[in-house]
């Protein structure tokens, strides 16, 4: 059983979309800006077509910057929902390198690749099953429900193990655990 929470978690990690193949207005990107670089307005369309794959959003700022050798565009937008995201497009490979919640309205329009609840609850049980020991299983105590953790869409998912509770914290757009605290 072991084996099968580890196989979902790598499974998770490696079905999340890589954004490999760039498409700009029906045809496949290439950096026109220096260096081969993918420009600003590249970066936008990019955030606003990968990502919100809706009419009425509107660019409110952008920046550009180096981090950790990366040169990045970071495209921050408001959606028709009133909801507000900060979107960081790597400048060389024009990936979504992360994406930011600044607010988040009552009934937020979600980017598009999410993982589903139940990715998240495998991922969680999993992960328990992994860092405590003993031999009963992991269950879910709490659903998982997407709400907003640090600035990104995670789930929070509860979970049992022993006589030990937990809260994880699972990142909505890639599966990974952010967050594990003992109740």
């Amino acid at each position: 059983m072991k084996r099968f929470f580890i196989a979902v978690a790598i499974l998770l990690l490696n079905t999340t979309p890589t954004h490999a193949q760039i498409i700009i207005d029906g045809r496949e990107a290439v950096g026109e800006g220096p260096k081969g670089r993918y420009t600003l307005e590249q970066a936008e369309r990019i955030a606003l077509g990968y990502i919100f794959d809706r009419r009425g959003a509107q660019v409110t700022g952008t920046e550009s910057f180096w981090q950790n050798g990366h040169f990045y565009h970071e495209i921050e937008m408001r959606l028709r929902d009133g909801s507000i995201y900060e979107v960081e497009v790597n400048a060389d490979t024009g990936k979504i390198h992360e994406l930011e919640v600044s607010s988040l309205s009552a009934n937020p329009i979600l980017p598009q690749g999410l993982i589903t609840a139940p990715q998240a609850r495998a991922a969680a049980l999993s992960h328990v099953a992994n860092k405590v020991r003993g031999t009963f299983k992991a269950k879910i105590t709490a659903p998982p429900i997407l709400m907003v953790h640090e600035r990104k869409l995670a789930y929070r998912v509860g979970v049992k193990k022993l006589a030990d509770e937990f809260t994880l914290w699972v990142d909505a757009m890639d599966g990974r655990i952010r967050a594990m605290n003992k109740e």
